[in-house]
């Protein structure tokens, strides 16, 4: 290729993330914004998650808003989450694939954290029994955690007593395991809406991870994911 061919070609654009994080980096972001950063944020290559993550920090650190702030953090956890599942699985070839208990642990642990400022009323607690997956079943099962909880710590339940969030894990059997979310806010109609139609993602992890996910009759809100553990 010549030195002219070469001058002619477009310069490569910067990622569409990067682009929206510096784009509002002294304004809000639009409400349009965060939904394209989201969308976003499930394509960010893995060596780059720490410069995604580093910028919404510096997006955090300012007032922009209640709404701009809950999806903001809602991103830094999806984003934190991947990290967790990438650390220990490493370049996923770990022999015996991933302990999901202490990978979902890990994202509770996230996630209670960054929602600990915007809902103090809200109280997750989590018990997880011992699972062993492969990695590229254990990823998605981390994301959909994620955003399911992400929705629930962000979600407006107007009611005097506190929220409990509770996490289970348990082994069905030797080739199906169980993660369910209950969620004891009244308003169950309108959070089951914002978890599973308003935000595409959970059932778009739920097929990558081959799992079926539900949400059960009850008072309150009771999210069942059945997944295998075996390929």
């Amino acid at each position: 290729m010549s030195n002219q061919q070469a001058s002619q070609e477009p310069p490569r654009r910067s990622p569409l993330w990067r682009r929206l994080l510096e784009r509002g980096r002294n304004r809000r972001l639009t409400l349009n914004e965060l939904r394209e950063m989201r969308d976003a944020a499930t394509r960010v290559p893995r060596r780059q998650l720490q410069i995604f993550l580093g910028l919404i920090d510096m997006h955090l650190q300012r007032d922009g808003g209640p709404a701009e702030q809950r999806r903001l953090t809602q991103l830094r956890c999806h984003i934190a989450s991947r990290m967790i599942v990438e650390k220990q699985a490493g370049l996923g070839h770990l022999p015996g694939g991933v302990k999901l208990e202490t990978v979902l642990a890990d994202v509770c642990r996230c996630i209670s954290d960054g929602f600990r400022n915007g809902a103090p009323r809200n109280h997750l607690y989590w018990r997880l029994g011992p699972v062993d997956i492969d990695r590229d079943t254990a990823l998605p099962i981390a994301l959909l955690l994620s955003e399911c909880l992400s929705e629930c710590m962000g979600h407006a339940c107007d009611q005097p007593y506190q929220r409990r969030i509770d996490v289970a894990l348990k082994r069905l059997d030797s080739d199906e395991a169980e993660l369910s979310i209950r969620d004891n806010c009244y308003q169950s109609e309108a959070l089951a809406k914002a978890v599973l139609q308003d935000n595409p993602l959970p059932q778009r992890f739920a097929l990558r991870s081959g799992a079926n996910l539900r949400v059960a009759d009850a008072p309150h809100f009771n999210l069942q994911l059945t997944f295998p553990t075996s390929g």
